[in-house]
């Protein structure tokens, strides 16, 4: 089973080995017939309060989970994330600190779709035309990653 990760780099293609300073995953049994495209690297932070009083935790340990892996992290960190095409499942990601614990969630996203959607313009006698195009590669060749994490907990 090879599996690659690459997060939050904006159409950075996926890496076969995690990134240095990022986390990788431990893979769970049910990951064992899946195939990884990559790793990409996402960004995990703590906050507290919100707004204006909003401000960055160091030191929060956080644990991320999903069906196919699982690994643990200080924030802020980065995660080391496969991308398992279709099969990227959504993350659990509980963070703690000060005895306090939070809970969110991430869904992946097809970043392949994203990057590929492209703008054609035309402009003629002072009317715009725009047509947007999204081209999909073969199931098999599209990378799934995550948004950077931030978990927010109240004052």
């Amino acid at each position: 089973m090879g599996l690659a990760v690459s997060l939050g780099a904006c159409g950075a293609p996926p890496t076969q080995t995690p990134t240095e300073n990022a986390v990788a995953p431990r893979f769970l049994p049910l990951a064992q017939n899946l195939t990884n495209a990559g790793y990409l690297p996402v960004s995990v932070k703590a906050f507290r309060g919100s707004g204006a009083s909003r401000s960055e935790i160091t030191g929060a340990q956080c644990r991320i989970r999903s069906i196919y892996f699982e690994l643990e992290l200080t924030t802020p960190g980065v995660a080391a994330l496969p991308s398992l095409g279709r099969e990227t499942p959504a993350l659990r990601v509980t963070c703690r600190v000060d005895g306090q614990s939070k809970t969110v969630t991430a869904a992946p996203f097809n970043r392949t779709a994203r990057n590929d959607a492209f703008i054609l313009g035309a402009v003629g006698g002072g009317a715009g035309a725009a047509i947007a195009v999204a081209t999909q590669p073969p199931p098999g060749n599209q990378v799934y990653t995550y948004r950077p994490i931030a978990v927010t907990f109240e004052n």
